[in-house]
């Protein structure tokens, strides 16, 4: 096990710049995902830990060590691509083996290497069988098992579910998770996808053009994001948007929305409002923060607004309502159980709780959350 450390790390292809002064510290053991949409530089990075890329500037450690000019068969690294790699003349058990025996490693340590991992993996019943005799999710195994056997210091992963259908990346998930409980090893797992950042990670690195944007365990990163592009990546579907400005009313704090309702805000953050008020801001809700009116009793926190049902996604024990607001152009999205019908066209009363709501400081993708705790860092434990 090893701890991994960026420092400064900055990568420049011509003229373009991918990674503008990256800082991360990954801990011993600790698995770590890298989250952003396509072109933020989260592969770059990976590529420049893995050694494929060399960066422009900055330093890589890896267990204290300075890697950053090493070969990557020098770092002590191993890596499972969205590719599987697997070579298709060789049985399993060969391609386990294949860069071990490269090293020249004894028969006896090759083979019970290759046991363990089988065993770890299910895949003991396989060892024989050659790549097309396989299934996709038993091929990301075996591309898996061939990272295993090396013992690394560190296991980087890129994208490596992307290519699996719904139902073998939700297997595959957990057993990710419960691979990485067992080996204790220190991960870097990238993926554009958030539900994987989501249940894979210990802690969460968000990306956007080539910068991180925050850095926390899921559930900070869920509760307390520290952007408006954070607290639109991270969560399905994504938080609601609505623009306004912050209004007083006697010792309350409103949010006047652009058709002209208001919402409560009773968050803890409200002591900062004044320096905010009678600027465009934005204010992001949760879908699960909103309640159908007509079978929900408001929290005392909620206010009622009134919207138009526009579409409605049944999905079993729970509904996406998708709703028209004045004023707003986008709908807004609310999370309900399933048995609270509603039809398109029809008007609903709407509970919107603004306790666990955020108030970002402008409608720019990167503007700050302002209702954060005073002083909450960018990058949080």
């Amino acid at each position: 096990m090893a701890t991994l450390t960026l420092s400064a790390v900055k990568k420049q292809f011509g003229a373009t710049q991918v990674l503008h002064g990256i800082d991360l510290e990954v801990a011993d053991g600790e698995m770590i995902v890298v989250v952003g949409a396509s072109g933020c530089g989260k592969s770059t990075l990976l590529r420049i830990v893995a050694g494929l890329e060399s960066p422009t500037s900055g330093t890589v450690r890896i267990d204290g060590r300075d890697v950053t000019k090493l070969e990557p068969a020098d770092r002590d690294i191993a890596m499972v691509f969205q590719n599987y790699a697997l070579y298709p003349h060789m049985s399993v058990y060969e391609n386990m083996a294949f860069g071990l025996k490269l090293r020249k490693m004894p028969r006896a340590e090759i083979h019970a290497r290759i046991e363990e991992a089988a065993r770890m993996l299910s895949l003991q019943s396989q060892l024989e069988k050659k790549p097309k005799q396989l299934s996709g999710g038993q091929r990301q195994r075996v591309a898996l098992g061939r990272a295993i056997v090396r013992h690394p210091k560190v296991f980087l992963f890129d994208e490596p579910l992307s290519n699996l259908d719904a139902k073998l990346r939700g297997e595959m998930r957990y057993e990710l998770k419960t691979l990485q409980q067992r080996l204790q090893t220190t991960m870097v797992y990238v993926t554009h996808d958030q539900i994987e950042a989501m249940t894979l990670g210990d802690r969460i690195t968000v990306m956007s053009h080539g910068e991180i944007q925050q850095v926390a365990a899921p559930t900070i990163i869920y509760d307390f994001p520290f952007n408006r592009f954070v607290a639109a990546f991270i969560g399905s579907p994504g938080m609601n948007f609505l623009p306004g400005r912050l209004v007083q009313d006697g010792d309350a704090w409103w949010f006047a929305l652009a058709g002209g309702a208001r919402v409560r805000m009773d968050m803890a953050e409200r002591s900062r409002f004044a320096e905010h008020a009678g600027k465009d801001l934005v204010l992001g809700v949760r879908p699960e923060h909103l309640a159908h009116g007509g079978f929900v009793t408001a929290a005392p926190s909620a206010t009622t607004v009134g919207m138009t049902v526009r579409v409605v996604e049944l999905m079993g024990d729970h509904q996406y309502v998708y709703l028209a607001l004045s004023g707003q152009d986008q709908p807004v999205v609310m999370k309900c159980n399933s048995h609270h019908r509603c039809t398109v066209g029809q008007q609903i009363q709407v509970h919107c709780d603004a306790a666990p709501a955020h108030v970002f400081a402008s409608t720019d993708e990167h503007a700050k959350n302002i209702t954060l705790p005073k002083d909450f860092p960018q990058i949080h434990a």
